[in-house]
């Protein structure tokens, strides 16, 4: 079978669903040997050599890469379906678009990957542009779909609920832990990266964009009562800022959190490693997931994580992380922060159940039941 994969999601900055694609990709060319992978994706004045993704795979998938502007097709494809995507990548049995929506096509069966349901339940939470294309292509998308897959059984449900006279079958295809998290790291190692980044001895970490849905004013509240009894702790984000981040920013400078804040960007693997390993605390208070990454790659280090109990959490990390509703005032969460930094059983109860909470999601599950569901 000749299997075509939108790959266009790796060719920026690999977080979210671009990681979700790298490694689904990776996964499966170190299993699949019955069909015939080609990732796809428009490389336009973009200095990005696909041959540095694949150089570790020992059967690489070989790449079909098109020197056009991609995101002038895309303008076009919202007004009439020219150039459909097979007209570059040829006829193929099936096509797999890992990113909430599909390219034209004339040729193929298709397959949809649905992350999570943010803009139908929050839809207060995304940029307005990003919720009007979601609206117009999202549900024509689904109705062309041969197939869809869900990264939790939450995400499922919701995808049922919103569409409850969807006919084609769904598929939870679970995220795994990257595999750089399982790295060894020495203690010279995490000094090189505190001194590196100017780390301070104690923080609490969070990881993930700055937007509305992540929740992250109450935790600068939170962490402003923290402080009272906790002056030494500061507060590390690393992600970017996004959508309505004066917002957190204005609250912060109200707060006068702004040197008890260290802003890192985006963090490379390794490095990111070593500062999940180096925090007291991870905190997520998101309003909204549909699986919730960076709370599962801090317990696979052996953080203690403080995050919202909302469903795809529960599901994903179990009785190993500490939970507060998204809801709740900054005094309950800066209790529940309090309560953990102060307990060396709860630090020791995330140190060994959270690795192994962790070991249940691997990128090779994902990719046998991601063929499971391309076959069937």
């Amino acid at each position: 079978m000749k299997i075509v994969l939108d790959a266009q999601s790796i060719v920026e900055s690999r977080t979210g669903v671009g990681r979700y694609t790298l490694n689904l990709l990776l996964a499966c060319a170190r299993r699949e040997s019955r069909h015939q992978w080609i990732p796809f994706y428009f490389n336009f004045r973009r200095r990005f050599c696909e041959q540095s993704l694949w150089e570790s795979i020992p059967n690489v998938f070989p790449c079909e890469v098109r020197k056009v502007p991609g995101f002038l097709l895309h303008h076009l494809w919202k007004i009439a379906p020219l150039f459909p995507m097979d007209y570059f990548t040829g006829k193929a049995d099936l096509f797999l678009f890992p990113n909430f929506t599909q390219k034209p096509l004339q040729s193929g069966k298709k397959i949809l990957t649905v992350h999570d349901l943010a803009f139908r339940r929050h839809p207060e939470t995304l940029m307005p542009k990003n919720l009007r294309w979601l609206r117009k292509s999202f549900e024509d998308s689904l109705k062309k779909s041969d197939a869809v897959l869900t990264v939790s059984e939450f995400s499922k449900q919701e995808l049922l609920h919103f569409y409850p006279d969807l006919k084609s079958p769904v598929w939870v295809t679970h995220n795994g832990v990257d595999e750089f998290l399982n790295c060894i790291i020495t203690d010279t190692q995490l000094i090189e990266v505190r001194e590196r980044y100017r780390l301070p001895e104690k923080f609490l970490l969070y990881v993930g964009t700055i937007e509305p849905r992540k929740n992250l004013i109450l935790l600068l509240r939170a962490f402003a009562l923290l402080k009272k009894k906790f002056p030494e702790l500061k507060l590390v984000f690393i992600g970017k800022k996004g959508w309505l981040s004066f917002h957190f920013n204005r609250v912060m400078q109200d707060l006068k959190l702004e040197k008890e804040s260290i802003f890192l960007g985006f963090v490379h693997s390794t490095d990111l490693s070593a500062i999940y390993r180096l925090a007291q605390l991870f905190v997520f208070p998101s309003l909204y997931e549909g699986f919730g990454m960076p709370p599962l790659e801090a317990l696979a280090l052996g953080t203690p994580v403080l995050t919202s109990s909302i469903p795809p959490h529960k599901e994903v990390l179990g009785d190993a992380a500490f939970y507060e509703d998204p809801n709740a005032p900054p005094e309950n969460w800066c209790e529940r922060m309090e309560e953990i930094l102060s307990s060396p059983e709860k630090k020791e109860h995330a140190k060994k159940e959270g690795p192994k909470r962790a070991a249940h999601f691997t990128w090779d599950n994902t990719a046998r039941k991601t063929i499971q569901a391309i076959e069937a």
